[in-house]
């Protein structure tokens, strides 16, 4: 792996193997210096995340009950994303639920 940015030929050895730009000119790193991202098991391991899930499909059933499509599907992705199943479920029924994996909805 070459250690130098293509740009502007700056040391890159102490840069993070994450970092995705050159810190000095701002520069995209290659592809091999970039974080390879692993999906991590979205199954809840503790109880706090547990309850999160829980707490965010009862809001998301909270917005749907008073119409609020667009608040309950992003609750019930969020719900769904940690492991809660019945949320999977609901966002099947609402036909604004294609509109919950956008990307940067957190």
């Amino acid at each position: 792996m070459d250690d130098r940015c293509s740009r502007c030929s700056s040391d890159l050895s102490g840069v993070a193997p994450a970092a995705r730009f050159c810190p000095n000119c701002g520069v995209r790193l290659s592809d091999a210096r970039q974080l390879v991202i692993t999906r991590i098991d979205p199954t809840p391991t503790t109880a706090v995340v547990r309850g999160y899930a829980s707490a965010m499909f009862r809001l998301g059933f909270h917005y749907e009950t008073r119409h609020n499509d667009d608040e309950a599907v992003r609750c019930y992705g969020k719900a769904s994303r940690l492991g809660h199943s019945s949320a999977e479920a609901r966002m099947i029924d609402i036909p604004v639920a294609a509109r919950a994996d956008v990307p940067g909805d957190t």
